[in-house]
């Protein structure tokens, strides 16, 4: 199932360790900043990039508007990922939150 969440869920999954968080934003887009202990996947390295992990793994997929990380969202779904979420509103969501980013 892809679910799609707010920031604050986001926020509580990650403090609970429960949710590997996928940063699909182009290096450009990221120097804004990121989401602590995501990891920077481009979009067109996905399916590439999340080979070996557990296809059981939560995984949470983030762009900076949310339209991004449907499509990959899509594709971890294709690459036989059950357990996916994306960030509603994505990354400018988080930020909106006050939430703690890494630079």
């Amino acid at each position: 199932m892809i679910e799609h969440i707010d920031a604050d869920t986001l926020a509580v999954r990650i403090a609970a360790w429960k949710t590997l968080v996928l940063d699909v934003r182009d290096a450009n887009a990221s120097q804004s900043g990121r989401i602590p202990e995501a990891l920077r996947i481009p979009i067109s390295e996905l399916a590439r990039g999340v080979r070996g992990l557990p296809l059981e793994t939560c995984l949470t997929v983030v762009c900076d508007t949310g339209e991004q990380a449907s499509a990959a969202a899509v594709t971890l779904w294709d690459c036989g990922y059950r357990n996916i979420a994306v960030l509603k509103g994505g990354f400018s969501s988080y930020l909106e939150r006050g939430l703690p980013v890494a630079r």
